[in-house]
């Protein structure tokens, strides 16, 4: 809501929710250089639980841009038993909002326009304009359906570089969801500065310093014996 959003005091920041968000490993990869001019438009991103963790939702807050009309984007996932399990839960449903792309400016489809001229029939000879779409990486497939499991399997049997994979699979799809409200949300200003990279690099060099330092004490055990 409004209060939540003068709160977390990012509105007034130009780019603040498109720097967190190519700050962030798992999100940022699903971002292309064609998404950021309208990611520029992004105000704030929220989460909303039901009244029994059963479900969250979240939403991403537009400002008025010349690629779609929508000024919330929304996508809810429900899960099984809760949020609060101690075991992981498990994804029941998923429910997100339509985009309502300006003409010409859907990003995740490359239009291809063609000219066909008629060789029989009353239109002979006349030209007519198609115009095909063909998908294309970008952020806003996480705005749609993720791929069934149906999907999945002829994804992974045609393995084909020329036809990139755009749609995320459902556990793809559900990790990003969970990056953004345990991750992104509550830490946004340390993405934004830059500090949450630099916490994340310095967790994967602790786990290197304890082996060193286990190594060193093993030595050390092993020459004080040696002295007995």
């Amino acid at each position: 809501g409004e209060d939540q959003t003068e709160e977390s005091g990012t509105v007034g920041i130009p780019g603040f929710w498109l720097t967190c968000l190519t700050s962030h490993p798992s999100i940022s990869e699903l971002i292309t250089e064609e998404d950021v001019p309208a990611l520029e438009h992004l105000t704030d991103i929220t989460c909303a639980y039901d009244d029994n963790f059963t479900s969250f939702s979240l939403t991403f807050h537009f400002k008025e841009n010349e690629f779609f009309t929508n000024t919330t984007l929304t996508k809810t996932y429900e899960v099984s038993p809760d949020l609060l399990d101690e075991k992981a839960p498990a994804l029941s449903h998923t429910s997100c909002s339509e985009i309502e792309w300006k003409t010409g400016k859907d990003l995740t489809v490359t239009e291809t326009v063609k000219k066909q001229k008629a060789k029989s029939g009353k239109n002979k000879g006349q030209v007519k304009t198609v115009v095909t779409t063909a998908p294309k990486p970008s952020f806003f497939h996480y705005f749609g359906m993720p791929m069934t499991e149906e999907e999945e399997a002829e994804a992974e049997e045609n393995d084909d570089e020329d036809a990139p994979q755009v749609k995320l699979s459902m556990e793809e799809d559900y990790d990003v969801g969970h990056s953004i409200r345990t991750s992104l949300i509550p830490e946004a200003v340390l993405w934004y500065t830059g500090e949450a990279i630099e916490e994340e690099d310095d967790e994967d060099d602790e786990g290197l310093y304890d082996d060193a330092e286990d190594d060193d004490e093993d030595e050390e055990e092993e020459e004080s014996e040696e002295d007995k």
